[in-house]
């Protein structure tokens, strides 16, 4: 079963290749690379590193045509009800609170720099959080590692980078798989 999981996880990361992202001048699969490799670039640990790969899993065609339009919430919401069975409630949670963060983020730092196309869709998420709202989030443990997460999304948009391919994430999905099954070695697919 883990390695039908990676497999499913991987074509849903190929279904965004060469997928528009909005209106910024990467793909879909380029900016989750980017994400990624932001997030290694940081030392973050493995699931944070999942994570900022499969932060936006919920605008795959994939995962919409198994969880469906119909089902609400947008694209961090269907992420993370479709990543929690597969590989945990951290990362999980963290795809779908990236949303979110962006909030938090233009809350506390009034110019932070967002994208033309962060900024129409940010009016779409609510704007900027609530005092309230910014209390609350910082009230639940991982929420910094959510923030950090938005940031490289954030910075994970630009055209012609070299990357590492998806490929190369293969022991971080099957060390969360692993985790996320509760086994003691990591999946070999």
């Amino acid at each position: 079963m883990p390695a039908d999981t990676l497999a499913e996880i991987l074509a849903a990361l190929e279904s965004v290749c060469d997928l528009p992202y909005d209106d910024e001048p990467v793909d879909q699969l380029q900016h989750a690379l980017q994400c990624a490799a932001l997030a290694c670039d940081a030392g973050s640990d493995c699931e944070v590193v999942v994570a900022a790969l499969l932060h936006d899993i919920g605008r795959s065609p994939v995962v919409l045509a198994e969880i469906g339009t119909h089902a609400g919430g947008g694209h961090g919401e269907i992420a993370a009800r479709w990543l929690a069975p597969r590989i945990g409630e951290r990362i999980a949670w963290l795809a779908r609170e990236h949303v979110a963060a962006k909030r938090y983020l233009v809350a506390v730092e009034p110019d932070y720099p967002l994208t033309p196309a962060s900024v129409r869709s940010l009016r779409v998420q609510g704007g900027a959080m609530t005092d309230a709202e910014v209390t609350t989030f910082r009230e639940h443990p991982w929420w910094r590692e959510a923030v950090a997460l938005r940031r490289w999304d954030d910075q994970g948009k630009r055209a012609g980078l070299r990357l590492p391919g998806l490929e190369s994430y293969r022991p971080q999905l099957r060390e969360v798989i692993g985790v996320a099954r509760g086994t003691s070695a990591a999946p070999r697919d």
